[in-house]
């Protein structure tokens, strides 16, 4: 009553001890209770994608396992329906289901695996941490989640080289692995199929899944496992054998029995096994001697056929692969050149050239080709007569970088035979040739210098043409580059190889034509090719005497640039090929100039030969 009291007159309440309280003192407020917690939806079957993913966030257990599903059904159907899904906001919530149990996890990781079969999504998916969750289920998922997980990062691998990095920097390797041996078909599959992708074009990962001890459960499922598991198992062998690392782990593993009885299977097993034996092949000659002792080469041809005696032709991408291991095969092998071309494969490949395929490549039927015809005149024949020229001038224009070099080379080994020069000439190759000595790689470069000496060489006509074709200051050209690392070698050139010394050789040839040899002089080709003498070009001898012979300007001007003393010094220190091409320089030389002589007297070079 008192206190009541107070406050009437307006005095104050006093505090537990008696004391006034502070005139400014506010009375506690109550905490209000939290709203309460919007109400779950359930799944009623007519949702649209945005619903669906709301149920998600806001369904009930069994509606977000209901709606996962129903995602993972639209994710599957097409392109359009994942980009709906993504659009509204859908992949985070799927990755939060990867923590939950049961059927909702299962169909949200299906929902992620579909979105991650498309390039557009892949970004979003890493970033939004699609990766370490699938890790995660790799490692803790029930056997039915796991190769549903491997699926996920084997399309988030896809041609993806920032996925593929971080897919092995998270951990992701021993899970695989371990699926190779212990999952159901199903499992296996996806595992194969994710270290295929992981591997591919990509040498670090290729290194790191071998040493995860990949390679021999690989090669067990070639023998053991079902048709599609076979078909992943060899993709995987595929790309790992494409670093020179893994050829004889794979081989050692005895892969190339295993591979060679799938070449016969057809469809993808004998596809994919074509493509492990191309690479197990390259640069490797235990690997080639390996496979042609598994009597792979019938096989590898019959593969080539558009319409065998029985079973489905292969596939365009099968045939390629084909090629390509005999192409590696028959490089520098002159009796394996015979069988090969004996066996009947020299039409087929020419008649890959000229397939219209949607994605076809040619590189590796026209790389069997070059290999079959190298140094082997009767097999150049035999390419020329099979029609081979025609559509190989045609792929000089292709905007393909490699399609070209390949090209180039057959060309430059057909050239060799005089059979077939005329054709060359006559399908237009001349343009494209010359084109590519400015324009293509080191390697197409090379091939079409050779191509062109070929062609000039022993034919004054064709000589003649390669003149009119404007190729002299390009091929000058060449000899002036300088490249450097594992390009300097080329400069030099090695016994008639090398993008210099083809250049050299076609000038030595061309310039047999005087209107040609005027025209090297003219464009300062003297002191170039005494440059390229210089540098070890040695080529470059033969063609300093032919643009200088009977020229006493073209004389001063190599003595001018010191060629005299070059020209000894090849002949001292040279290989055997270089040697005979500087002496054969100066007994040429000095026999038509006295100044010319006694420059190499004094020298050191005591005199002409008799």
């Amino acid at each position: 009553e008192a206190a009541a009291a107070r406050l009437a007159l307006g005095g104050f309440l006093t505090q537990a001890n008696g004391k006034p309280a502070p005139p400014d003192a506010k009375a506690p407020k109550q905490q209000s209770a939290p709203p309460p917690p919007p109400p779950r939806l359930d799944f009623k079957g007519s949702e649209g994608v945005e619903e669906l993913v709301l149920l998600l966030r806001r369904g009930t257990a069994e509606a977000q396992g209901k709606a996962a599903a129903a995602i993972a059904a639209a994710a599957a159907a097409g392109a359009d329906e994942a980009r709906q899904v993504v659009g509204a906001g859908g992949v985070a919530p799927l990755l939060l289901l990867l923590r939950a149990k049961g059927d909702a996890q299962e169909h949200a990781a299906r929902a992620i695996m579909s979105m991650a079969d498309s390039p557009e999504h892949q970004a979003s998916l890493s970033a939004a941490g699609a990766i370490p969750a699938a890790v995660g289920l790799l490692r803790s998922g029930s056997l039915g989640v796991q190769d549903v997980a491997a699926g996920i990062l084997g399309n988030l691998a896809i041609q993806s080289e920032p996925n593929q990095t971080a897919i092995v920097a998270a951990g992701a390797l021993p899970g695989l692995v371990s699926l190779l041996a212990k999952g159901a078909a199903p499992a296996k599959e996806q595992a194969c199929f994710a270290l295929w992708n992981l591997a591919c074009q990509h040498p670090p990962n290729q290194l790191a899944i071998a040493e995860a001890g990949a390679v021999r459960p690989l090669v067990a499922l070639l023998s053991k496992g079902t048709p599609p598991v076979q078909e992943e198992a060899a993709g995987a062998l595929m790309n790992l054998a494409a670093h020179p690392d893994n050829k004889r782990a794979i081989a050692a593993a005895n892969a190339i029995a295993a591979l060679v009885p799938m070449l016969s299977q057809g469809g993808g097993p004998a596809e994919q096994a074509a493509g492990a034996l191309m690479n197990l092949a390259s640069n490797n000659a235990l690997n080639q001697a390996s496979i042609v002792k598994a009597e792979a080469l019938s096989p590898l041809v019959a593969l080539l056929q558009t319409a065998p005696k029985s079973g489905e032709p292969a596939s365009r991408r099968a045939r390629e692969y084909a090629a390509g291991a005999l192409m590696n095969l028959c490089l520098k092998q002159k009796p394996l050149q015979d069988r090969v071309a004996a066996a009947g494969a020299v039409p087929l490949l020419v008649g890959m050239l000229s397939e219209q395929a949607e994605g076809a490549q040619y590189e590796e039927a026209a790389g069997a080709l070059t290999n079959l015809a190298d140094t082997h005149e009767e097999n150049q024949a035999a390419v020329g007569k099979a029609g081979a020229v025609p559509p190989l001038a045609a792929l000089l224009r292709k905007p393909s970088a490699s399609a070209q070099e390949e090209a180039a080379g057959t060309l430059m080994n057909l050239a060799a035979c005089d059979a077939n020069k005329d054709a060359i000439v006559s399908a237009g190759a001349l343009p494209p040739l010359v084109a590519l000595l400015g324009s293509g790689s080191a390697a197409a470069r090379e091939h079409a210098a050779g191509a062109l000496a070929n062609l000039a060489n022993g034919r004054p006509e064709h000589a003649e043409a390669v003149g009119a074709a404007k190729a002299l200051p390009p091929l000058l050209a060449l000899l002036q580059q300088a490249p450097e690392g594992k390009d300097a070698a080329a400069l030099r050139g090695c016994g008639g190889a090398g993008v210099a010394a083809r250049a050299a050789s076609a000038l030595a040839l061309a310039s047999l034509h005087a209107p040609n040899a005027a025209e090297v002089r003219s464009e300062g080709g003297v002191a170039v090719l005494a440059t390229a003498l210089g540098a070890g070009v040695s080529e470059a001898a033969a063609a300093l005497v032919n643009v200088s012979k009977g020229d006493e300007a073209a004389r001063d001007a190599l003595l001018a640039a010191g060629g005299a003393a070059l020209l000894v010094r090849e002949v001292s220190a040279g290989a055997p090929a270089a040697q005979a091409e500087a002496a054969g320089a100066i007994a040429t030389l000095a026999a038509d100039s006295a100044r010319l002589a006694e420059a190499v007297v004094a020298a050191g070079g005591g005199g002409p030969p008799p």
